[in-house]
């Protein structure tokens, strides 16, 4: 299987390093047939999208179903997005089976956007890394 690229396009407003449970599921056609929940880990986040490593595979387009669970106070907030990019990690990965993947979030709730906005400017305040 081809593993497609779209160039990085430039980035509004802060992204923050950050690794968080992050669990996937897909919608339409490209969705997996036992309907599960795909388990990963977030690498960034911002208000307009999260890269993160799955176990999986989605092409650039797919329209997926994002939880991710911020650490307390806060909660986990779903969030519905588009793949923007995905590569296959190297070989020097834990697993070099797994993938990186760009989603770019769609209509997102506002209390969700609140609970990102202020997630990202308390761990940058705390010392997290801004990208």
């Amino acid at each position: 299987m081809p593993v497609q690229q779209v160039p990085m396009e430039k980035r509004q407003g802060p992204r923050v390093a950050v690794k968080l449970p992050v669990r996937v599921k897909v919608f339409g056609a490209v969705a997996d047939e036992d309907g599960e929940l795909i388990q990963g880990y977030t690498l960034n986040l911002s208000e307009l999208g999260v890269a993160f490593v799955l176990p999986k595979f989605f092409p650039v387009g797919s329209f997926l179903q994002v939880s991710i669970d911020l650490p307390t106070p806060f909660t986990t907030i779903p969030l519905k997005g588009q793949v923007i990019w995905a590569t296959k990690l190297n070989v020097f990965a834990i697993k070099p089976s797994d993938m990186a993947i760009g989603v770019g979030f769609n209509d997102v709730d506002a209390d969700d956007l609140t609970t990102l906005h202020r997630f990202i400017r308390r761990t940058i305040r705390k010392g997290g890394r801004a990208l």
